[in-house]
């Protein structure tokens, strides 16, 4: 959900760069993958879910689910990234067998709202070390059920 949104968003500030308007609005002509990275990272999650959290009782009442007979709640665990350097407190390092740490990568429960031939996505809850895809996928599902009431989903 994340990398679509960056992407749009990224799509739609480069659209910026060849306008007339660039020059007003102090853009540079490039933009790196690591700007757009960082300004992702500023955002309050808060917010977005909110958003992923309105859209999907709207798509069910716009009747984008009435092709299928049931809705349900889609919980998976997805790895969101790689890195060589400890880079946050939900970096899980992977170890060789002999104890050696080779990489970082980031893990997190996602949950989306599903019906025939649709798939929204809804949110996600990191996980680090100590913690578990079990877990992370519990508290999601709770907080799934929390914005959306128990009914919404068959």
């Amino acid at each position: 959900m994340g990398a679509l949104r960056r992407r749009l968003a990224f799509a739609a500030i480069e659209a910026l760069v060849p306008s007339p308007a660039r020059r007003a609005l102090e853009v540079s002509r490039r933009f790196s993958h690591d700007a757009l990275s960082s300004f992702s990272e500023r955002l309050d999650p808060n917010l977005r879910r909110q958003a992923a959290v309105t859209a999907l009782p709207q798509t069910k009442r716009h009747k984008a689910f009435d092709d299928g007979r049931f809705i349900g709640l889609a919980l998976e665990g997805t790895g969101a990234g790689r890195w060589e350097e400890k880079g946050g407190d939900f970096c899980r390092p992977v170890r060789h067998p002999k104890g050696e740490i080779l990489s970082y990568p980031h893990q997190r429960a996602m949950i989306s709202g599903v019906g025939t031939g649709l798939t929204l996505p809804l949110d996600g809850e990191p996980y680090g070390p100590g913690d578990s895809e079990d877990n992370a996928g519990r508290r999601l599902l709770r907080r799934a059920v929390g914005n959306l009431g128990r009914r919404f989903a068959d």
